[in-house]
């Protein structure tokens, strides 16, 4: 096997596990009821501390010009911080599966914006490739939609489809930034820039409702600061890492495909973790996933 194919295995390979990785989060915090941007705070103070923690051990330099800064910032705004939030907020909306498919637009903004700026060529396999993938998302997850097509709802779906065009953006950017930057320092700056952001929404909020923050006193403080600083942990600095591997292995579109089986392995552990029945929707859109990672693979062999 060649260098090229090694990479290119190593790209698939990383992407799956980061699949996994962002599949598996939801299942630590979704039955903590604390506030949406609390949590994300949370989730991102943790991707902090232990990235930092790593760079001193290992005396990581975190230099960087002006240039590289400016787009750290965007990316930890737009991503972990505006991005997340638009989408909690859409979820109450509309619920948590057709929040998650509108969401996962991202994959046609980053690769339109990809082709736009040249970073890379999208070929005719990965536009119907993406189609029968995103097709596979809505199969598996139509069965748990919630319609009602009212004012909230569609309000709902327009935070959703906004939520993914920062994902786009936020994958874009991160594509172009792993080019000269360790994963590792991306991670940590793009975390000090969405904890400054969350930072900022939780003040407001707590100056305007203290009332709302009462539910974190609810008994079991210390084991929700656990769970969603493991989850946090996970999604923000393990599985984003091995996703910046990814983008820089092969490229945008491929990694992004991958990442879409990430709802459908979050139910299909639900089966398994919390014994929760699994439609044969599920197995189809799973499947339909795999059938659109294939083919828009064929560009690989050709």
């Amino acid at each position: 096997m060649d260098s090229e194919s090694i990479i290119m295995v190593q790209g698939y390979l990383v992407s799956g596990i980061a699949a996994f990785l962002w599949g598996l989060s939801p299942l630590l915090i979704d039955k903590i009821k604390w506030r949406s941007h609390t949590i994300t705070l949370i989730r991102n103070l943790s991707a902090l501390l232990i990235a930092g923690f790593i760079i001193l051990a290992t005396n990581k330099s975190v230099k960087i010009d002006l240039g590289i800064l400016t787009l750290l910032i965007i990316l930890g705004f737009s991503g972990p911080g505006l991005a997340d939030q638009l989408f909690v907020s859409s979820m109450k909306l509309i619920g948590a599966n057709m929040a998650t498919v509108l969401s996962y637009t991202y994959v046609f903004w980053a690769s339109y914006i990809a082709h736009l700026i040249n970073l890379e060529r999208i070929s005719l396999y990965d536009i119907i490739g993406s189609s029968v993938a995103f097709i596979g998302l809505f199969i598996g997850l139509r069965d748990r939609f919630y319609t009602n097509f009212d004012k909230k709802y569609i309000l709902g779906m327009s935070l959703s489809l906004f939520s993914g065009f920062l994902w786009g953006i936020s994958t874009i950017i991160s594509k172009i930034i792993v080019v000269d930057l360790d994963p590792l320092i991306i991670v940590f700056y793009r975390s000090i820039f969405a904890v400054i952001l969350m930072f900022l929404i939780v003040s407001i909020n707590y100056m305007v409702s203290k009332e709302s923050f009462r539910n974190i006193n609810d008994g079991d403080t210390y084991r929700n600061l656990l769970l969603i600083s493991i989850s946090g942990l996970i999604s923000f600095l393990f599985a984003y890492v091995l996703f910046l591997i990814g983008l820089y292995s092969i490229g945008v579109v491929i990694p992004s495909l991958i990442t879409l089986s990430s709802p459908i392995i979050t139910i299909i552990l639900s089966r398994y973790i919390k014994k929760y029945i699994i439609s044969k929707d599920v197995y189809m859109g799973a499947a339909s996933i795999i059938a659109g990672l294939l083919i828009a693979s064929i560009k690989y062999f050709y």
